[in-house]
């Protein structure tokens, strides 16, 4: 068998021509018309090893690209946290700064306050001891007085029993002594009786025959001024004395006597309907009964009794009566005052009124005798006040009497407080803190501070369990005064740093001399507590001035802004 050899040479080796192509190699290369000789593989092996290189370049950058962009965002990331941490810690260190300066505060008034309440229970217990000493004291003090009372009125009996009861010549037609002893009810003897009258009556039939003529007498003003008149007569009131020495009575009632029988016959006219007056007009009604039979049957044993219990009726009406009269007497003087202030209207023959200054001496001469020095002059008082009344305008009035009322109310706080009545006080004073917490309740501090300094509650139970010293009402005043000296206006700042002055210049004083705690508060804290009010009152006015003029200038704005809307645009 004839073997085939077929040799192909290599792409890089040129054709021999020593080797020429056979028809087979021939028909396979024209069968293989496209397949890529070695230079083009060799070329296409170059380009994908570079194409390989540059990917593997680009992918290289790439990555240190995304690198340096991850390393650049956690920079800033860091840096980012960092600034949030350190605010973090810059603000848990102010909150933990807070909470100590909370803590710390709360500490502090836990301390005040424990403090306080060891204090106010031990003067409550300093109290309730003080309280119980006292009471025993007092006990022990009265039952060894009830006891002397006792054997003094004893004594009394004992010495009545062994003598007669006779009056003291020396009474007679006198007021007597200022505190003499009840007489007894025995009658005196007869041989140191009152002296007969020219006539030969004796003073009972004398009396007797004038209250009787007296009470007969027609009922109407014209007999009602002259038994009045007929009382006042030093002959009226020596018969009535000299009988009441008769019958063993003490004879300075002789007018209370007098008085009585008037008081039964004009019951309708001097009494009204109050419980006191009728109980007033029974006892004199019940007296003159007594009395008329005494004089008329001569048995008077238990007169000076009657005449006790008419006393003692007689003092307990007027006790209550009094204040109603001197009140009408005042009422009078003041319409008199005001009348003769207002313009004199001539009458009809052109001569002006006449005055009546004598009237209004009268009334208060009235009036001191019934309430005293005291009443006159607070009767002089309202008399003044009732004159500068008269004297204002029409469209000041409203303005003149908020003032009168003002000063009217802090003359009776002062009163009060001169009294040791300090219960208003301290109303006035919780107000007035109310009023400055309003003033500062958008500052949290202010109000703060001004309720652990102020603290018009905790006063009153210093007060009521005798704990209140004098440092803290001087304190608190100059506290007081300066915080609202410190709120006042530009304008009101000379006037009340003076107030402010005189107020420190006041307690600096009082501390110093160690004054009277009741003494000072009843002199300086009314007038201080009405001055603070006004600085107070003119602070809330100018506020409202403020707001006011706000609103104003607010509306006048809208007002333009919608008048602006509203006109036709102009060509």
């Amino acid at each position: 068998m004839t073997s085939l050899r077929i040799s192909i040479p290599h792409d890089d080796a040129p054709p021999s021509k020593l080797h020429p192509r056979s028809p087979i190699q021939e028909r396979l290369e024209s069968a293989l018309p496209n397949r890529p000789s070695l230079a083009e593989l060799h070329e296409a092996q170059q380009k994908a090893e570079a194409l390989r290189q540059a990917h593997i370049d680009s992918v290289k950058q790439r990555g240190q690209r995304a690198a340096c962009r991850a390393a650049s965002s956690s920079a800033r990331r860091r840096a980012l946290d960092e600034v949030r941490a350190a605010r973090a810690i810059e603000q848990a260190a102010r909150r933990d700064e807070a909470l100590a300066k909370r803590t710390k505060l709360l500490a502090s008034r836990a301390t005040s306050c424990a403090y306080r309440v060891k204090r106010a229970i031990a003067v409550a217990a300093a109290t309730r001891e003080h309280a119980r000493q006292t009471q025993s004291a007092t006990k022990c003090n009265l039952e060894a007085k009830l006891e002397a009372a006792a054997a003094r009125r004893a004594e009394a009996r004992a010495e009545e029993k062994q003598r007669a009861p006779l009056v003291p010549p020396m009474w007679r037609g006198t007021a007597g002594p200022a505190h003499a002893a009840a007489p007894s009810s025995q009658p005196a003897p007869s041989d140191g009786g009152a002296p007969a009258s020219p006539d030969g009556r004796s003073a009972s039939e004398r009396l007797l025959s004038e209250v009787e003529s007296e009470w007969a007498a027609a009922d109407d003003d014209a007999d009602a001024q002259r038994i009045q008149a007929w009382m006042r007569r030093p002959e009226t009131i020596e018969t009535a004395r000299a009988w009441l020495e008769e019958v063993g009575c003490d004879p300075r009632a002789g007018r209370l006597l007098l008085g009585l029988v008037y008081t039964a016959r004009e019951a309708a006219r001097l009494f009204c309907d109050s419980s006191e007056d009728k109980s007033m007009a029974r006892e004199a009604k019940r007296f003159h009964k007594r009395l008329l039979a005494a004089l008329k049957t001569g048995e008077a044993d238990d007169f000076p009794e009657d005449l006790r219990r008419a006393r003692r009726f007689h003092a307990a009406w007027l006790a209550v009566d009094k204040p109603k009269v001197v009140g009408c007497l005042v009422d009078s003087l003041v319409a008199r005052r005001a009348e003769q202030a207002a313009p004199r209207v001539p009458n009809e023959a052109g001569a002006a009124v006449p005055s009546l200054s004598a009237s209004a001496d009268e009334t208060l001469e009235m009036i001191r005798r019934l309430g005293g020095a005291e009443a006159e002059a607070e009767a002089r008082e309202a008399e003044r006040r009732a004159g500068e009344m008269a004297h204002v305008r029409a469209e000041d009035l409203a303005t003149h009497v908020g003032k009168v009322a003002k000063r009217a109310f802090w003359d009776a706080v002062q009163e009060r407080l001169r009294g040791g009545d300090f219960e208003c006080a301290f109303g006035l004073l919780g107000e007035m803190q109310k009023a400055m917490l309003a003033l500062v309740a958008h500052s949290a501090k202010a109000r703060e501070e001004l309720a652990d300094k102020f603290d018009a509650a905790w006063l009153k139970q210093q007060a009521d369990n005798g704990a209140l010293e004098l440092g803290s009402v001087t304190n608190l005043m100059k506290y007081v005064a300066s915080t609202i000296a410190a709120w006042q206006a530009p304008a009101d700042e000379p006037e009340a740093r003076a107030w402010v002055e005189s107020v420190e210049a006041v307690a600096a004083a009082a501390v110093a001399e160690r004054a009277d705690l009741g003494a000072f508060i009843g002199d300086h804290l009314a007038p201080f507590l009405a001055r603070a009010h006004e600085l107070i009152g003119r602070i809330y006015e100018r506020l409202v001035a403020m707001q006011q003029e706000a609103d104003g200038e607010a509306a006048a704005a809208e007002a333009a802004a919608e008048a602006e809307a509203e006109a036709p645009p102009q060509d």
